[in-house]
């Protein structure tokens, strides 16, 4: 029942990439393969901090904003550390991901991930 109620807030869809060993022209790179597509999840913020370098203190009032983000998937989902996530958010926006930690619960898998900014 409990995996039931937090399915119904997935209103994300993720397709889910792992780097795999390919060869192009007789080299081996590592490539990102998509694994699975339209994977239902719920990105979610744990919070926000502003960090402020020195430097930029000096010379004006920039500084660093920090998203700490997680995305929860079904239990069932295969997510590894290292996997490239391409969030579609609400069929209208999309996010760029790195997994990070990947904890499994018996109700859901928590991903804390990073931003990519290159796809």
């Amino acid at each position: 029942m409990l995996k039931e109620i937090i399915a119904s807030t997935f209103l994300d869809t993720c397709d889910i990439y792992r780097f795999q060993d390919r060869v192009e022209d007789n080299i081996t790179k590592m490539s990102p393969v998509k694994l699975y597509a339209n994977v239902p999840c719920k990105l979610s913020q744990s919070g926000m901090s502003y960090t402020a370098k020195l430097a930029d203190v000096k010379q004006s009032n920039l500084g660093i904003l920090n998203k700490r983000q997680k995305i929860f998937f079904m239990p069932d989902v295969d997510i590894q550390s290292g996997d490239k996530l391409k969030l579609h958010r609400y069929q209208y926006k999309t996010l760029d991901f790195y997994a990070g930690e990947v904890f499994h619960y018996p109700s859901h898998v928590e991903v804390k991930v990073t931003i990519s900014e290159k796809m």
